[in-house]
């Protein structure tokens, strides 16, 4: 694996060095971007009763070059100590949201949520919010997505996804169950991204107020998804820290010429945020 080493002298603050462990990410250079746990984007993953599913995603994510962390999701409370820069939320967490506590903890925390399946749709409903449960219908069988829109970034950053001319994408290697929220019930702060093919009125990709982002799939491993699944999971990833962590905020990736040279360019914003102060270290 390609090697890309940063300077012990640079702080783990400098916008030089997150722009390259960004490179590094977005290149598969998984050891580089972890050259250090501050400039990787870190990852609090919330499972509750399957185990071996964490593990598998912790050691995915871990691949693709984030800094994962693991709690069970009754301990959510544990979060705002650790202060990552974004929450997913497992499929198997249901049973967690019962405790108002842990809810509150994370809506408190000011901290944005990628929230998969059952689990995720659960602890938005828990959170009064429109993506959730109650407002949703349940797909039994379905492995595809219908992209919404095919020129918003989450199709081609960092990872550009082929879309065909039927915006038809399978993202699961069988089908699964898919908890989608009804798009005749949302309210303009949701931002619809993908539809259920077999029930365009339903989302399988959506986010509410920026900060909120549902994948509809009972994915319970990325080893269930495709590779387009795996690598738009990826993009998600990065639609919800674009809108969270200013130094990965709009990234680009230029390839150049048939040897495929990439180059990044990052665009540091300051994005107005004053729910929370991310503690580096």
């Amino acid at each position: 694996m390609m090697a890309l080493h940063l300077p012990d002298c640079w702080s783990v603050n400098s916008r030089t060095a997150k722009a390259l462990a960004a490179l590094a990410l977005v290149l598969g250079c998984a050891d580089t971007a972890r050259a250090s746990d501050s400039v990787a984007p870190s990852i609090q993953f919330l499972w509750e009763t399957d185990m071996q599913s964490s593990d598998d995603w912790a050691s995915y994510l871990t691949f693709r070059g984030f800094y994962v962390q693991r709690y069970q999701a009754h301990d959510a409370d544990l979060i705002v100590k650790y202060n990552p820069d974004l929450i997913i939320i497992a499929n198997d967490t249901s049973p967690a949201w019962a405790d108002i506590a842990d809810v509150k903890a994370i809506g408190d925390s000011g901290i944005p949520v990628l929230a998969i399946g059952k689990g995720g749709s659960r602890y938005y409903d828990a959170a009064n919010l429109s993506i959730g449960w109650l407002d949703s219908g349940v797909d039994f069988g379905q492995s595809r997505l219908h992209v919404s829109d095919p020129s918003n970034p989450l199709w081609i950053s960092p990872n550009t996804i082929g879309v065909p001319p039927d915006s038809i994408i399978t993202v699961h290697l069988s089908d699964v169950c898919a908890v989608t929220p009804w798009i005749p019930r949302l309210p303009g702060n949701v931002s619809v991204l993908a539809k259920d093919p077999a029930a365009m009125e339903y989302a399988t990709i959506c986010t509410e107020t920026s900060r909120y982002t549902m994948w509809s799939f009972y994915t319970r491993s990325p080893a269930m998804l495709t590779e387009d699944g795996r690598r738009l999971f990826e993009n998600v990833i990065w639609h919800c820290l674009r809108g969270s962590v200013p130094e990965f905020n709009s990234i680009l990736l230029v390839h150049i010429g048939a040897v495929g040279m990439a180059a990044i360019v990052g665009r540091w914003v300051r994005l107005g945020r004053t729910t929370r102060k991310r503690i580096v270290g």
